[in-house]
């Protein structure tokens, strides 16, 4: 007698289950244009800098994505009479103010490879910095 009920109950269990599975339905995206919206969406960052004495001003803007490697628009205005001095574009991680007339933009480094010791610490220079001079 317990060994039927027993039979029964796991016979009902799995017909619930097979039931419950049987009735989940996935969401289905009919419209394709709803799913390139959502993929294709990027930001615009834009950033405005002072130098040290504020006397010139950088602006720079670009898209905030995945990647790592940025394509930084910048233009640097003179802060009194917002005449561009300077503009270009930086291909690299950051840009930023180096000292009143430098700007200091660091470059993708990638992959590392070990130091073999080959070269003598003296003679390396830090190849992933680039310095911008701006003229006034």
């Amino acid at each position: 007698m317990l060994n039927m009920l027993c039979k029964i109950l796991a016979k009902m269990c799995v017909f619930s289950l097979l039931i419950i599975v049987l009735s989940c339905k996935s969401i289905v995206v009919t419209n394709k244009e709803e799913v390139s919206s959502i993929v294709s969406k990027t930001i615009i960052l834009k950033n405005k800098t002072y130098n040290h004495n504020k006397s010139m001003l950088l602006v720079t803007s670009y898209k905030e994505d995945l990647n790592s490697i940025k394509t930084i628009y910048y233009k640097v205005l003179d802060s009194k009479s917002k005449i561009v001095l300077k503009e270009g574009v930086f291909i690299g991680m950051k840009l930023e103010w180096y000292t009143t007339n430098q700007l200091q933009g660091y470059k993708y480094i990638g992959m590392v490879e070990q130091d073999d010791g080959r070269f003598s610490k003296n003679n390396q220079k830090n190849k992933n910095i680039t310095i911008i001079n701006i003229e006034e």
